[in-house]
């Protein structure tokens, strides 16, 4: 068991690396927008960013990493902007 358990840790710890990934490039996207000298100038939305992360995490890796599907975050994104 004790590879499963590292396994299960390997992966917990890539998806929290991934979430503060996006969370950075959120970051970005939003002091760029404050920054932009047009002001309605509007910058990309949470979700757009999310699937462009995602989308490039699939093209740097083919879309897995060894027999796991690479889909860290995608049914967070589906469902982001879906609560109100």
């Amino acid at each position: 068991m004790k590879d499963a358990d590292d396994l299960e840790r390997i992966a917990d710890a890539l998806e929290l690396q991934n979430a503060l990934l996006l969370q950075l490039v959120q970051d970005r996207e939003r002091e760029r927008v404050q920054e932009h000298p047009d002001p309605d100038h509007s910058g990309r939305s949470d979700r757009a960013i999310a699937t462009d992360v995602v989308d490039a995490y699939g093209d740097l890796y083919g879309g897995s990493i060894g027999s796991w599907p690479f889909d860290p975050v995608t049914e967070r994104v589906e469902k982001m902007g879906d609560s109100r």
